[in-house]
């Protein structure tokens, strides 16, 4: 049987809908203003340990919801492909995995 909601509970379940829509949008926030500077330190190295990059993959790809996490994630993923280009490979068919809604489109994302 199904029930239907009257109007002031579609309403409330809209405001609760909006209101996760404005903390998704801040926690998206929050997570660029903590990774950019990492990011941003990570990629001035010339060198990083396969079990540093790993991990902060791993925490950056939990949170690539937004175009600026993502640019992120891409940006370490470019700097390292040519050191550990097998480490890379897995975290952006993981990251497709979770992501990608239409599957991997484009192989020669890997290479860049």
């Amino acid at each position: 049987m199904l029930m239907s909601l009257n109007r002031e509970e579609q309403d409330m379940n809209e405001a609760q809908i909006e209101e996760l829509i404005k903390l998704i949008k801040n926690i998206n926030k929050q997570a660029v203003l903590v990774y950019t500077p990492i990011v941003e330190e990570v990629c001035s190295r010339s060198d990083i340990s396969k079990e540093e990059l790993e991990l902060l993959l791993d925490y950056m790809v939990s949170v690539c919801v937004s175009d600026e996490m993502t640019e992120l994630f891409r940006k370490v993923c470019r700097k390292f492909y040519n050191q550990y280009p097998d480490t890379i490979a897995e975290h952006i068919l993981f990251y497709r995995e979770m992501f990608d809604n239409n599957g991997i489109q484009d192989k020669d994302d890997c290479d860049r």
